[in-house]
């Protein structure tokens, strides 16, 4: 199993960024959040994620592993995925990228070799893939560092309850996204932990 990598120094530079997250981090230890290197895998496993439960989530991944590869995907027609639980757009969805990944499209390091902002655009320009799932490809499979998703409710959340905050404007979010730069992603996870979102 494979976690998301940070650094002493990493942690240090977040807490550096602000004195009240600072205060938080130090009540948890370190965090071990399980990524997923296969970009197929990775993208497959977050649009089935959409909108359900983790419990729900596993309970799926579980009957649909033995396919999670573009080729049996690409086989199989609609009425047998939604029969694993999957439904029939997040079906449509997954054919859709079993496509781009036996084109080659999904290639880690042709991704690599691209920036956030237009990995995003590739991704959202399928149907069914919004700007969070691609987000959260980013942070989950290619282990990008300035990753703090507004579209995440568990993100959210830790941050209202780490400041205070009874909602969270965009344009709040944004200057502590502004601050916590560039500690983006590992700032992420403390903020997942802290809302309780990832157990």
């Amino acid at each position: 199993m494979d976690y998301y990598p940070y650094t002493d120094e990493e942690l240090m530079g977040l807490k550096a960024k602000d004195p009240i997250l600072a205060k938080a981090i130090d009540d948890i230890p370190h965090i071990y959040k399980e990524v997923w290197p296969d970009p197929f895998s990775s993208l497959s496993r977050q649009i089935i994620g959409q909108q359900i439960s983790n419990k729900a989530l596993m309970g799926i991944l579980q009957r649909v592993r033995p396919y999670l590869q573009p080729e049996s995907i690409l086989r199989m027609d609609i009425q047998e995925l939604r029969e694993l639980g999957i439904s029939e757009r997040k079906a449509l969805t997954l054919k859709a990228i079993a496509k781009l990944a036996q084109e080659g499209k999904l290639d880690k390091d042709r991704l690599s070799s691209l920036s956030d902002e237009e990995i995003i655009d590739e991704l959202t320009a399928i149907k069914g893939i919004g700007r969070w799932t691609a987000e959260m490809f980013l942070l989950f499979c290619l282990e990008r560092k300035s990753i703090l998703s507004y579209g995440d409710y568990g993100i959210r959340k830790g941050i209202m309850i780490v400041y205070g905050y009874k909602s969270l404007s965009p344009i709040r979010f944004t200057r502590i996204r502004n601050r916590l730069s560039p500690y983006l992603s590992l700032a992420s996870l403390y903020f997942w932990e802290i809302a309780g979102t990832y157990k």
